[in-house]
């Protein structure tokens, strides 16, 4: 998202580049005025929701991970590499198959 805010802010400088001056337009775009702006408002929205998801995401993955290793020991690093390519959902369904494990070939054919 932060890549998608950066190219928006140097496309919107860009086209005004064509009429104002570039101190202007850097004061246009910190301004109060672009914060209240529903197009701003918007963005920042989805940015923070998809921030959040990446974060629950990436908690669910670390925890998950760590109950994998203490369940059943080390794992490999193609093993830790398909958990770390699960989706939110699939982490989730993981977490609670993960309590009826006995070995890592549980593991392994969950993840087929």
């Amino acid at each position: 998202m932060l890549f998608i805010l950066k190219n928006l802010a140097a496309a919107t400088s860009i086209l005004a580049g064509l009429e104002l001056e570039a101190q202007t337009i850097q004061q246009l775009m910190r301004s109060l005025v672009m914060r209240e702006s529903t197009m701003y408002q918007a963005i920042l929205r989805e940015g923070r929701a998809e921030g959040l998801e990446q974060g629950r995401t990436v908690g669910e993955r670390t925890i998950v991970i760590k109950q994998l290793t203490r369940k059943l020991g080390s794992l490999s690093p193609d093993v830790i590499t398909k958990v770390s390519s699960l989706s939110l959902e699939e982490l989730e369904s993981l977490a609670e198959a993960l309590l009826d494990f006995t070995n890592v070939g549980d593991l392994e054919s969950w993840l087929k």
